[in-house]
């Protein structure tokens, strides 16, 4: 596709596919089947996988859908579908700690909230603070190392029904990390455009 035309998902994926990651899970489930051709048409030469979440529950729960699709003893990257932004991808694959990239917005109520201490490493995650201690929101992008333990935090929050705001949360799952003695750190990035909140995933792209 044109430049012009693409979708928030196509930038994404060049930047990705451009760095040399060639093998990709989506989790899909409203406009599904226009998102899974879009991206069979433009990026075969990846290894594809569609997994449909049939119901919104959350991040945290589409996440932890694709645990049967991975390798838990490898790290896992979490890019979410609605957000482009700056940032040395293979600095971030490279970087021995798991990291969690963040940006400074002028509010971060409608966000996952991160508590950084004075070495660069999350202290605290909360998801959408009604009175927030710090400005430095979440930006949709996970580099894990330790994925069992992740998932392990997921399927926690999940058994023990554990949302936050109605929704089981991936913000949750990583704060769970953290209280077990996980070391997380930050990615400052450049040039965040959020380009609409979760519930919108491409609804402003025409995807004919």
């Amino acid at each position: 596709p044109s430049h012009d035309t693409q979708p928030i998902l196509g930038h994404i994926m060049d930047h990705l596919v451009g760095e040399g990651i060639d093998e990709f899970i989506f989790i899909i489930g409203y406009l599904g089947d226009k998102i899974e051709q879009y991206l069979t048409e433009n990026y075969n030469q990846c290894k594809l996988t569609f997994v449909i979440q049939t119901v919104g529950k959350g991040i945290g729960h589409a996440v932890w859908l694709v645990k049967d699709q991975l390798n838990l003893e490898e790290p896992v990257f979490i890019v979410l579908g609605d957000t482009i932004c700056e940032y040395d991808i293979k600095a971030v694959i490279a970087e021995d700690r798991s990291m969690i990239g963040l940006r400074k917005v002028d509010d971060p109520r409608d966000f996952g909230v991160a508590e950084v201490n004075d070495s660069g490493f999350i202290d605290r995650l909360v998801e959408k603070p009604q009175i927030p201690k710090s400005n430095l929101a979440l930006v949709g992008i996970y580099k894990i190392n330790e994925s069992e333990q992740l998932f392990r935090c997921l399927e926690n929050n999940i058994s023990q029904g554990i949302r936050s705001h109605g929704e089981y949360s991936l913000t949750d799952a990583l704060d769970c990390m953290i209280g077990q003695g996980t070391p997380l750190k930050s990615l400052k990035v450049d040039n965040w455009f959020d380009c609409g909140r979760k519930e919108t995933l491409l609804e402003s792209n025409a995807l004919s």
